[in-house]
């Protein structure tokens, strides 16, 4: 009796399924109380698919399987924050391992002939060591911020009917005794699974890597306009700024002295907010510093600086204006939303050992989680942001560069080296 319980849970098809799509899904943000949702989710569907009939079957051909990992889908989504297309991501990658456990399995029951505990030894320690082995090889790579893959619908057909065929597959080889001796078939149906996880994992990299580099590019773009338009504006600025001071100095000629230039110091303060040119020997860092400079003073910000800008000279001035840029709005975008007292920025373009140095640091009381070198971000919409650091590292790689980010005593450092210059 305990044997035939045991050799019930063991050899239970939509648990091992289950268990199969959790080694995915466990990557995904979880619900609040999970493991009591979870084991609740577990408990009912296995009394939701234990009594299924097998009511689906058209000759050799058994439709309840199909069945079964929908409902596996199903009873997940109480557990995890993810929506239909996650589910089927991992619903297609856990039927892939729980087939691949499944045929490991027969190969090793095919060589050993194993039977009572001794089979069921070895049963469970095939497909725990099989979950094992794609959990380290494809579950720890899923990364559900950037869900290029999982929400690609083509690739997502592309499995199911790949799946489908190895369903197939593995039903008419149950179906002929003499085929099912066979080892070959089953290692031709284990590289059939396979398949679909490298091609899920693997085969749209490369895709998803050229829709990053096409929104890189269309934001540097964007910053190449945006250099065009803050020098237009800055240039409009000076000058009326210039034509400000000689008016006001002409309209303060007459009056008290004492309010007349206390009028004019005002006056000339507001004025000189607008009207501090920058020289740095770099015309896109001159004009960034010049409109940050203004954004910062308006929302107190100290922004310093030492930058000898010719040290970039060998830089296009759009990759200058977007590498920079994005070191300082990324900064400013921290600041702003820190207390007034602690707003500080730091910018420097140095020669340092030979090599030239870009550096920005900025306070941060609140700790940043990393992501392969770079700072994952904090926004609700993963897919519309976090590409402004990516486009730090395109930028510094375009000239031989190397980037380091890191989070030191409250302060946001990005580095940026250059390992050349006179």
């Amino acid at each position: 009796m305990p044997y035939e319980i045991a050799r019930s849970i063991v050899t239970f098809f939509p648990l091992q399924v289950y268990f199969a799509m959790s080694l995915f899904a466990f990557r995904f943000p979880k619900r609040s109380l999970f493991p009591l949702r979870y084991i609740a989710s577990v408990a009912l569907y296995t009394l939701a698919t234990w009594f299924i009939p097998n009511i689906l079957v058209v000759g050799w051909l058994d439709l309840k399987y199909i069945v079964i990992l929908c409902i596996a889908a199903i009873f997940h989504f109480p557990c995890f924050r993810w929506n239909w297309k996650d589910a089927l991501f991992c619903a297609l990658a856990g039927y892939s391992v729980q087939h691949i456990g499944f045929s490991v399995m027969m190969i090793c029951n095919v060589q050993f002939a194993l039977t009572g505990w001794a089979y069921l030894a070895v049963y469970l320690s095939c497909f725990v060591a099989v979950y094992i082995l794609c959990a380290l090889l494809f579950a720890r790579r899923l990364n559900p911020e950037e869900s290029g893959n999982m929400h690609n619908s083509h690739l997502l057909l592309l499995v199911g009917i790949t799946v489908c065929i190895t369903q197939i597959l593995s039903l008419w080889l149950n179906a002929d005794s003499n085929l099912v001796r066979e080892v070959l078939p089953r290692v031709y149906s284990i590289g059939g699974s396979l398949l679909v996880l490298i091609v899920q994992f693997n085969f749209f990299r490369e895709t998803e890597l050229e829709q990053k580099n096409l929104i890189i590019e269309q934001l540097m773009q964007q910053r190449n306009e945006q250099f065009a338009m803050s020098k237009e504006n800055i240039d409009v600025i000076n000058l009326k700024c210039h034509d400000l001071k000689k008016d006001l100095d002409l309209l303060l000629t007459v009056g008290d002295g004492a309010a007349r230039e206390k009028l004019k110091q005002e006056l000339s303060d507001s004025i000189m907010i607008y009207d501090s040119e920058v020289r740095t020997g770099n015309e896109a860092i001159d004009v960034l510093l010049m409109d940050r400079g203004i954004y910062c003073n308006k929302n107190n910000i100290k922004l310093s600086y030492i930058v000898d800008g010719k040290l970039l000279a060998f830089m296009d001035t759009a990759d200058v204006f977007s590498l920079i840029g994005n070191m300082l709005d990324n900064a400013i975008e921290r600041e702003v939303r820190e207390e007034e007292g602690n707003r500080i920025i730091t910018l420097r373009v140095v020669r340092r050992n030979g090599c030239i140095y870009v550096h920005t640091e900025n306070y941060c009381s609140s700790p940043l989680r990393f992501a392969g070198g770079l700072p994952v971000t904090t926004k609700s919409d993963k897919t519309a942001h976090g590409y402004g650091t990516q486009s730090i590292r395109f930028v510094a790689e375009k000239y031989g560069g190397v980037v380091g980010m890191y989070s030191e005593n409250d302060y946001f450092n990005v580095d940026v080296l250059f390992a050349f210059g006179n």
